[in-house]
């Protein structure tokens, strides 16, 4: 793949560990209908794929849902938070990848991926995590860097 997103993916040791926790976690995906939301502008959603299941993406933003259709060309879709434009039960696993602090109803979504699930499916959620005090933290307000200019909410 020469996308240069999937380049600097394959350059990040902190990307790759969190593509190794969410593929961990939602385990074998052969033969089931997974979702992805909020795929690291697609390469999470090329990298589950690769893994094997029937995926299909999602995203909040329209430059990101573009990002992600030229990575994995079918089933990407645009959702509106908190409702998700799936039928119920329709998904055996949905992985969340660090979009809940982008929205403003959290619960009210996690209610609907429960919705989209079905029975005993899996939910596997990653949100970013900055201690108040870290020097990661205290390097990004030195630069400049807000919550806020990422689309934080929370």
């Amino acid at each position: 793949m020469d996308n240069w997103y999937v380049k600097l993916f394959n350059k990040s040791v902190l990307k790759q560990q969190k593509f190794r926790y969410l593929a961990d976690f939602a385990g074998d995906c052969s033969n089931k209908s997974c979702l992805d939301l909020g795929s690291d502008n697609g390469v999470i959603s090329y990298l589950l794929r690769q893994r094997g299941g029937d995926w299909s993406s999602a995203d909040l933003d329209d430059k990101t849902v573009s990002m992600i259709h030229e990575l994995v060309e079918k089933k990407v879709y645009k959702i509106n938070p908190p409702l998700a434009p799936f039928s119920d039960g329709v998904f055996d696993t949905v992985v969340i990848v660090d979009m809940l602090e982008h929205v403003a109803d959290d619960r009210a979504f996690l209610n609907e991926m429960y919705r989209i699930i079905r029975p005993g499916g899996c939910l596997v959620v990653h949100v970013p995590f900055a201690a108040r005090i870290s020097l990661i933290r205290l390097l990004r307000a030195f630069l400049g860097l807000t919550d806020e200019q990422h689309g934080h909410l929370r």
